[in-house]
């Protein structure tokens, strides 16, 4: 398991901006739930985290007990990019942040997953947390490539989401 460094975290989160304050953010490897109550403590109004390990989720479930924030988390079990319907039930979303471990090969059908109808707002951003040695597509379905940006060994890559009207 690689946790989302602290420095790669804040210009995420730097990056985002205002538009965290009462975003529906789904943390999509959620792992220890960092990301997740970073969003919830800069204004999102709900964060949902999305794990496959019982016990990482049950240690959000409990971190939300503990800081008091537990109204606005969500835990979802599910292996993505496999379990997809489980997304739309919770969404829209307005901020999707993905960080699979490196070795994750399915990000273009993740990518896919995430424009499901019902799962992303219309005007959403999608963050791909992935290495810096890879190069993710510049258009998946409605999403586009805004901007990807390296920490090190990390990239950052910012997707915006433009529904058809």
């Amino acid at each position: 398991m690689r946790p989302t460094q602290d420095r790669v975290r804040e210009a995420v989160f730097s990056m985002l901006g205002p538009s965290v304050e009462g975003a529906v953010f789904l943390d999509a490897f959620a792992g220890t739930g960092a990301n997740g109550f970073e969003a919830v403590s800069r204004g999102a109004k709900l964060a949902v985290m999305v794990d496959i390990d019982p016990k990482q989720r049950s240690a959000i479930e409990t971190t939300a007990t503990e800081l008091g924030v537990s109204e606005q988390i969500r835990v979802i079990a599910s292996s993505l990019p496999d379990q997809p319907g489980t997304l739309a039930a919770s969404g829209p979303y307005d901020i999707v942040y993905a960080d699979p471990p490196y070795i994750f090969e399915g990000w273009i059908d993740l990518l896919n997953v995430f424009s499901s109808d019902g799962v992303l707002s219309p005007k959403a951003t999608v963050v791909a947390e992935h290495s810096a040695k890879l190069e993710l597509p510049a258009t998946a379905g409605p999403l586009t490539c805004a901007s990807t940006r390296t920490y090190g060994d990390t990239a950052i890559t910012r997707f915006t989401h433009m529904l058809h009207t």
